[in-house]
């Protein structure tokens, strides 16, 4: 949804996402700032981070790549 500027189109989104959940089922939404590195313990040990590196910086426009991890006791358990 972080690429979906339009407001409207973000509500009917979750809607449809609403839609396809079990009763009692948990839904975990983050907000989080864009273009930032992160990080946010989870329960169970588990680390959560988001990582930015400029590859390429120009007047039109920027290039980035952003990297994704679950990380318990240090170790990668997904990327």
């Amino acid at each position: 949804m972080s690429h979906i500027p339009d407001v409207q189109a973000n509500y009917k989104g979750l809607q449809n996402l609403a839609r396809h959940l079990r009763t009692e089922s948990l839904l975990l939404l983050s907000i989080q700032k864009s273009g930032i590195n992160f990080e946010k313990n989870l329960p169970g040990g588990i680390v959560y981070s988001q990582i930015i590196e400029e590859l390429e910086d120009r007047i039109d426009y920027r290039t980035r790549k952003k990297s994704y991890f679950f990380k318990k006791d240090g170790e990668i358990i997904a990327q």
